[in-house]
């Protein structure tokens, strides 16, 4: 049945209403659309998405809760992943359970999650983590990543028929200044090099063999300025006595 509506909240949408047997049963099903040629399609749709029910519902569809569901896929996940990736995809739904909460959309349904819900919700954490930071591999990328390997998931199980989480999640979500550049620069003065220096001695002196190497290599590069890729390669060798002073002699690589 398609009716247009005339009165409250809803006037000027048009109602889509079928009643499809599930297991012997009468189930009633509404829908809304804006247009009546929306709806007539959404009217379709329906008939052909509940044909395939008739002998019942399977154990999740879009009308399903997005928290309840979330939950089971992260609980069902941790069985064959590590206790540190769990954590992430855990915390993925305390942040999930918070915003919902706080939105009063505990009980929303996969159906009505789209791309404005997680915009929302990359805003929303921003703004409850003012340390927080936008760019690859931080919390929110990885809390995204994990919402899209979910929706993706419902996309194979002909669930839903779009991932409400694009490619490209970050620059479609956030404007430019909301990204971190990733890197501070700090110039030490000589004082602080020296403090660091002596630091740096103390705790090589009293290291294990095996921590050692990384406290001596910080001392050198504290003499040198080397990148890391350059003091990796320097061997005890190179070490020259030049005018008094000792030095690596680095030869020119062809």
């Amino acid at each position: 049945m398609i009716k247009k509506i005339t009165k409250g909240k809803y006037k000027g949408l048009w109602l889509v209403r079928i009643q499809p047997m599930i297991n012997g049963n009468r189930k009633s099903v509404t829908r809304k659309a804006n247009s009546k040629l929306e709806a007539q399609k959404l009217e379709i749709d329906l008939k052909v998405k509940y044909a395939s029910y008739k002998n019942g519902l399977p154990s999740i569809t879009d009308e399903s809760q997005l928290l309840i569901e979330y939950t089971k896929f992260v609980e069902k996940k941790a069985q064959s992943i590590t206790a540190t990736t769990n954590r992430s995809w855990k915390y993925s739904l305390t942040l999930l359970n918070e915003y919902l909460e706080q939105e009063k959309k505990v009980n929303i349904q996969l159906r009505d999650v789209g791309q404005h819900f997680f915009n929302d919700l990359g805003h929303w954490y921003l703004k409850n983590h003012p340390k927080a930071s936008v760019k690859k591999s931080t919390v929110i990328d990885v809390t995204l990543a994990h919402f899209r390997t979910f929706f993706t998931f419902l996309l194979d199980k002909a669930v839903l028929n779009v991932n409400p989480i694009p490619r490209g999640y970050l620059k479609l979500f956030f404007k430019q200044s909301d990204f971190s550049t990733g890197r501070k620069w700090h110039l030490f003065s000589k004082y602080e090099i020296d403090a660091l220096r002596k630091e740096l001695l103390k705790e090589y002196k009293g290291a294990t063999v095996a921590n050692s190497v990384s406290r001596l290599a910080l001392i050198v590069d504290t003499y040198l300025g080397l990148r890391p890729e350059e003091l990796q390669v320097l061997k005890f060798e190179q070490l020259v006595k030049y005018e008094g002073s000792y030095t690596f002699k680095i030869g020119r690589v062809l």
